[in-house]
C-alpha cells in the first residue's frame, strides 16, 4: 500500500460515511512493521493483537490522543486467509487488506468502523431488525440488508446505514474524534470543548495476577459543559466461565495540585479515586458491576457510579 493509494482509499470510506456526519482526515501515513512478527504483511491471533497495542500507542502521540488506526496487510486473518478486514469492537485500531480498487478497500475500512463505532453482534438495524451475530446484515434486498454498509463483502452491493445505526456510531464520536455541532443551519458549526485521555498498556506486567487483571487500554471522554465522565477500560483476556472477584481503580488529581490529595500508585496529589468492582460469573443472572467515587483522603464515597456496563470485545470481520 503507497501513502496514495491509502489517502485514497480513505476518501472512498468518506463517501460512506458522509451520511453519518464523520469524516476520516489523514493524520500521517507511515510504513511500519510493528507487530507483523514474520514481515510479511500476514497477521495471525497474536501478531493482530501486537498491531492494536501498537496502534494504541501510536495514538497517543496525537494532541488529542484518539483517532483511528488503520493497518494495511496482505491477510488480515491468516486463519481465515479471504477476509478482507478485521476490527475489535470499540477498539480503534482496525487491520484491512489492500484489495483490488480503492472503492473495495475503501468500504471495507468503513465497514470495520462501523464495527469499532459499535455496530457489534446483534446491534440495532431498526426498531423490528438486529444484526446477527457477526454485526452483519442479512442477505437480503433493501438498505436493512445487502445494500447496507454492514452487510459483508460477498454480497454487498451498496453502502447505506439506517438511522439506528448513524445514531448507534455517533454515541461513540467523542472517544475517536474532533466533533463540531450546528445549532442552526444557516450558521457554521461550533467546535464541541472537549476533554479526553487515553493509555494503552503493552500487556503481560500484571506480575503473578490472574489475566483478568492486565489492563489493555483505557479511555476517558467528557464534554467542558456536561458534568459526566465516559469511560472504557479493556483487559488483555475475556472473562472466564467461572466466577471472578475483580476490582479496579483510577486515580485522579481532580484540581491538578500535587500538594494536595495522597500518594496514589506513584501519583502525587490524588484526591479522587474511581473504584469498579466485578464479581461472579460474566454472562449469568448473579454478575455484578458496582462503582464508586470516593475521597482519597478521608476514603468516604462522594457519590456512585451510573451505567456500567461489561461487555465481550469481539473481533468482528469483513467477509469476502
Amino acid at each position: 500500500m503507497t501513502p496514495d493509494g491509502a489517502k485514497d482509499a480513505i476518501k472512498e470510506a468518506n463517501k460512506a460515511h458522509k451520511q453519518a456526519n464523520m469524516q476520516l482526515v489523514v493524520v500521517k501515513v507511515q510504513n511500519a512493521t510493528e507487530g507483523d512478527a514474520g514481515n510479511d504483511g500476514e497477521f495471525n491471533k497474536d501478531e493482530r493483537k501486537a498491531v492494536r497495542t501498537f496502534g494504541g500507542k501510536e495514538l497517543e502521540k496525537l494532541p488529542n490522543q484518539k483517532g483511528l488506526k488503520i493497518c494495511f496487510g496482505k491477510t488480515p486473518t491468516t486463519e481465515s486467509p479471504t477476509n478482507p478486514g478485521i476490527s475489535v469492537h470499540k477498539d480503534p485500531t482496525l487491520i484491512v487488506k489492500n484489495r483490488a480498487t480503492a472503492a473495495e478497500t475503501g468500504q471495507t475500512i468503513a465497514h470495520e468502523i462501523g464495527h469499532v463505532m459499535t455496530l457489534g453482534a446483534g446491534h440495532t438495524v431498526t426498531s423490528t431488525q438486529k444484526a446477527n451475530a457477526g454485526g452483519h446484515t442479512p442477505n437480503t434486498p433493501g438498505e436493512t440488508g445487502k445494500e447496507n454498509l454492514m452487510a459483508p463483502s460477498n454480497y454487498r452491493t451498496d453502502t447505506k446505514l439506517t438511522a439506528d445505526q448513524i445514531a448507534e456510531m455517533q454515541t461513540r464520536k467523542y472517544f475517536v474524534g474532533k466533533c463540531s455541532t450546528q445549532f442552526n443551519s444557516a450558521f457554521p458549526a461550533v467546535k464541541d470543548k472537549q476533554q479526553f485521555g487515553a493509555n494503552t498498556d503493552a500487556g503481560n506486567d500484571q506480575g503473578g495476577a490472574p489475566a483478568i487483571f492486565d489492563l489493555h487500554q483505557m479511555f476517558l471522554a467528557s464534554l467542558e459543559s456536561s458534568g459526566v465522565i465516559q469511560s472504557q477500560i479493556s483487559v488483555q483476556t475475556p472473562l472466564p466461565g467461572s466466577a471472578i472477584g475483580a476490582t479496579y481503580t483510577l486515580g485522579f488529581d481532580s484540581d491538578q495540585n500535587a500538594a494536595t490529595g495522597v500518594a496514589y500508585s506513584g501519583l502525587p496529589g490524588v484526591d479522587r479515586v474511581v473504584k469498579i468492582s466485578a464479581s461472579g460469573v460474566f454472562g449469568t443472572p448473579g454478575f455484578s458491576l458496582t462503582g464508586s467515587v470516593i475521597d482519597a483522603v478521608t476514603l468516604t464515597v462522594v457519590s456512585p457510579l451510573s451505567s456500567l456496563q461489561a461487555v465481550i470485545a469481539d473481533s468482528l470481520v469483513d467477509i469476502d
